[in-house]
């Protein structure tokens, strides 16, 4: 492991975690069962400590070490869980006249907890089903999540009373009443231990709320990075890039909070793969497609298969919500308009250029241009508001990306490229 290859803001010191990197994969190889899997699991930790609240100051490596073996033993408990809930769930179920009514019963309780939690917001959903179903201490969820005890205290309190108020109706109580501290335990819930007992309706909230696997990437300005993930398919991430990826018993899941990546994903009907990118949605079951996220406007390109986009601030059943796109089609979408139909697709010559080291703009602001070359340029590039809105056609190769600017751009527009103490500086020819 390299310093190149960690995330910018850690919590360890580079040096420190590079020089005991050895050491670490020996010890944990012993329980990882391989150094392969000892690398990953050292990987996720430093993932995961890139973005702790509260950074450690001292013994950093006695640090990660423990970090890691709380993965590894979550790890080994989400396994363990699965096994004995998929068990369960294979054991046939009593037909009685008693018991019909009472599984009739715990389906609508269980399609009330469901809608309840799926309001939630993620992290705070992720925390409390971890922290309920799988006995995950509240310690080690605050170091998983990279957030303080305190906050996963609050979070697992907050999901508590969320379903307290769902299932109040069922158990006798005034609709929107809040439970007692008493009673914030799901297990305390009336009916609701029931609920999770049964083993067909625990295995199937398992598998729609609990991932099985998640991983955060990001990459470096200048740096690009392919990944395999565990279900075959395969992402390569563009410079200055962040994604998370979760993967659950009944669909894959993932965030792209800034940059680009393109995706080949390995087709599985019953697993659709979905990738948020703020208010659009973009779901495939198998097909290689390429995303890109960038000051408030995300594009869309496929390469293979068939791909579905959708606005989720749009109105239910508004027209222009939902647009499908297919071999060679593009779609570029202004995330900022709020609800605004999406427009028709466009014919692409090429899918994510950037992976062959190229870069094309079809009338682009050199506001634009900029933030897209500043994730390779060494330099802080910065565009006078005066000539910001103008716009330019063009391809531009990454690594001549300096000499375009300087010598390319001033000829095709009345600019002028200057260094200053910051960087480069683009602004009108006098």
């Amino acid at each position: 492991m390299t310093t190149s290859t960690l995330p910018t803001r850690a919590p360890l010191l580079a040096g420190d975690f590079e020089s005991s990197y050895p050491d670490l994969v020996r010890l944990l190889t012993r329980h990882a069962g391989s150094a392969d899997a000892a690398r990953e699991l050292l990987h996720d930790t430093w993932l995961r400590l890139a973005q702790a609240e509260m950074p450690p100051a001292a013994n950093a490596p006695a640090y990660a070490y423990a970090t890691a073996r709380h993965l590894l033993v979550d790890q080994h408990r989400q396994r363990s869980t699965a096994r004995a809930a998929e068990a369960t769930a294979a054991q046939p179920m009593a037909t009685d006249a008693d018991t019909i009514p009472r599984a009739a019963a715990h389906r609508q309780a269980l399609a009330t907890v469901e809608r309840a939690l799926a309001a939630l917001p993620l992290r705070t959903r992720e925390i409390y089903l971890q922290h309920r179903l799988l006995d995950t201490t509240q310690a080690e969820l605050a170091a998983a999540h990279g957030v303080s005890l305190a906050t996963v205290e609050r979070e697992v309190a907050r999901a508590a009373a969320t379903v307290q108020r769902a299932l109040a109706p069922r158990q006798g109580q005034p609709e929107g009443a809040l439970p007692s501290a008493r009673r914030r335990g799901l297990g305390a819930l009336l009916g609701l231990g029931a609920l999770l007992g049964s083993g067909g309706l625990l295995w199937r909230l398992w598998q729609e709320q609990v991932p099985h696997w998640q991983v955060a990437w990001r990459t470096l300005r200048g740096q690009q990075a392919r990944h395999t993930l565990p279900d075959g398919s395969r992402v390569t991430l563009d410079a200055q890039t962040i994604l998370e990826l979760s993967f659950y018993g009944a669909r894959r899941y993932g965030v792209l909070h800034g940059g680009a990546a393109f995706f080949d994903v390995a087709r599985d009907t019953a697993r659709p793969f979905a990738l948020d990118c703020g208010t659009l949605r973009v779901t495939v079951l198998g097909t290689r497609f390429a995303v890109e996220r960038q000051a408030g406007q995300v594009r869309v390109e496929v390469e293979h298969g068939r791909v579905r986009v959708e606005r989720m601030d749009a109105s239910p059943g508004a027209l222009g919500g939902v647009v499908e796109l297919d071999v060679g089609d593009s779609l570029l979408v202004d995330t900022t308009d709020a609800g605004a139909p999406l427009p028709a697709p466009q014919r692409t010559a090429a899918t994510a250029p950037w992976r062959e080291g190229r870069l094309g703009f079809d009338r682009a602001t050199l506001a634009e241009i900029a933030e897209r070359l500043s994730r390779y340029h060494p330099r802080t590039l910065e565009v006078d508001p005066r000539v910001a809105g103008w716009r330019v056609t063009a391809e531009v190769r990454i690594g001549l990306a300096d000499e375009w600017l300087r010598h390319v751009l001033p000829r095709a527009l009345k600019v002028r490229v200057v260094d200053t103490a910051a960087g480069l500086r683009i602004g009108p020819r006098r």
